[in-house]
C-alpha cells in the first residue's frame, strides 16, 4: 500500500511522494489524516535553520506535520481502546502532512496521547495540539484569581491563551499585537484590554491599566528578543516575584537583553508548547473547551491548503498573507 506523503527534501524545498505505508506493528494505529496544522515549531527544519526534536541533527530529506486530526482505519492487534472508523486527534503523530500517519500508542521515543473526537466539532478544525498546549500553558503558569495578566502576541496560539485566562475569571487580561484585527479577535475571546504596539507606548498604557501596580503574569508568544524585552518590561517590581511565561517558539540562537529582569527578579517559566505535566489530561481538558465552543474554531483557522500545496502553507508562516492566524493542511 502507498500513499501520498508531503516531504521537504532540501531547504524550501518540497516534494509530493508517493512513499510505501509501513505494516502496523500490535501497538500501532494507522488514521487517515483529515486536517493537520502549520506550526511555527517546524519552521526552522523547512527554512534549514536550527535542529529536529531534542537536538537531532538536521538531516534532508525529511517529512513534517504534528498537529493533525483523521480517522482510525486500522488497528494493531493489541489496540483496545480504538477501533476503524474512530474520530481521533492528538499528540504523537508526527509526518502527518500525508495521506496516512501511524501513531505507536506504546512509543517509548515519543509521548503519545490520543482521544476520540466528540460529535459537534468538524474533524477538520480538531487540531487539539496547538490546544492542548494553551491548556499545559494557562494551567501551570502560577496564574492566579485577579492577578493582572499581560499576553504578548495575538497569533493562534496567543489567541487561544486568552480564551483560557478568560475561562479562569481573572482581573485584567492586556492583549498586545501589531495588527487590529487580531486584536478585535482577543476583545471577542475575553481580553479585557487592547493594545496595539505599533499605536501607543505599550508600558505607559499598562502602568496606566494597572494604576501603577504593572503586570503579576505575562505571556510572552511572539518567539523573538523584542516579546521578551516586552513582557519584561510590563510586569511590577514589587515582592512576590512576578512571573513571565515564554511560550513562543525561539527556534534559532539569538540576542536578548536580560539586564531587563535585574531588580525586579521574574519567576521565569518556560513553558514551551512540548512542556506538559500529564499530556493525556491536558489533551482531554483541551478537546472538552473545544466541544463546548470555548474557541471559535472557525476564525482562528483561516486558511486551507491541500497536500500539494504544502509548500505554500509552510510559506505563509514565513510570510503571513492578510488575516492570517493559522493554517492547515488538507491531504
Amino acid at each position: 500500500m502507498k500513499m501520498k506523503a508531503a516531504v521537504v527534501v532540501a531547504p524550501k524545498r518540497v516534494e509530493i511522494q508517493e512513499i510505501e505505508v509501513p505494516p502496523l506493528t500490535p501497538t500501532q494505529m494507522r488514521v487517515r489524516v483529515a486536517s493537520c496544522g502549520l506550526c511555527h515549531s517546524e519552521l526552522g527544519r523547512y527554512l534549514g535553520k536550527g535542529t529536529m526534536w531534542l537536538g537531532e541533527a538536521l538531516n534532508y530529506p525529511l517529512r513534517l506535520g504534528h498537529e493533525p486530526a483523521g480517522i482510525v482505519e486500522e488497528v494493531g492487534s493489541a489496540v483496545r481502546s480504538f477501533k476503524p472508523g474512530d474520530k481521533v486527534t492528538g499528540v504523537g503523530f508526527k509526518r502527518s502532512f500525508a495521506e496516512y500517519a501511524t501513531i505507536d500508542l506504546a512509543s517509548r521515543e515519543l509521548v503519545t496521547a490520543v482521544v476520540k473526537v466528540p460529535d459537534g466539532i468538524p474533524l477538520d478544525l480538531c487540531i487539539s495540539e496547538p490546544i492542548k498546549c494553551c491548556a499545559a500553558i494557562v494551567r501551570y503558569s502560577q496564574v492566579k484569581f485577579g492577578d493582572y495578566t499581560f499576553v504578548a502576541g495575538c497569533g493562534f496560539m496567543g489567541l487561544v491563551v486568552i480564551a483560557n485566562l478568560a475561562a479562569r475569571g481573572l482581573g485584567a487580561i492586556i492583549a498586545c499585537d501589531l495588527v487590529d484585527s487580531r486584536l478585535a479577535l482577543a476583545k471577542e475571546l475575553g481580553a479585557t484590554v487592547t493594545l496595539n504596539a505599533a499605536k501607543v507606548d505599550v508600558v505607559k498604557e499598562v502602568e496606566a491599566i494597572t494604576g501603577g501596580r504593572m503586570c503579576d503574569v505575562a505571556f510572552e508568544g511572539i518567539g523573538k528578543p523584542a516579546g521578551v524585552a516586552l513582557t519584561s518590561k510590563v510586569i511590577r517590581n514589587s515582592p512576590p516575584p512576578a512571573t513571565i511565561v515564554l511560550y513562543g517558539y525561539h527556534g534559532w540562537p539569538d540576542m536578548y537583553d536580560l539586564s531587563l529582569w535585574g531588580p525586579k527578579a521574574p519567576v521565569v517559566l518556560s513553558l514551551h508548547p512540548e512542556h506538559s505535566a500529564d499530556q493525556q489530561r491536558d489533551l482531554e481538558i483541551s478537546v472538552q473547551a473545544m466541544a463546548r465552543g470555548l474557541y471559535p474554531l472557525d476564525k482562528l483557522i483561516t486558511h486551507r491548503y491541500s497536500l500539494e500545496e504544502t509548500a505554500e502553507g509552510l510559506e505563509a508562516l514565513v510570510n503571513p498573507p492578510e488575516g492570517y492566524i493559522k493554517g492547515i493542511v488538507i491531504p
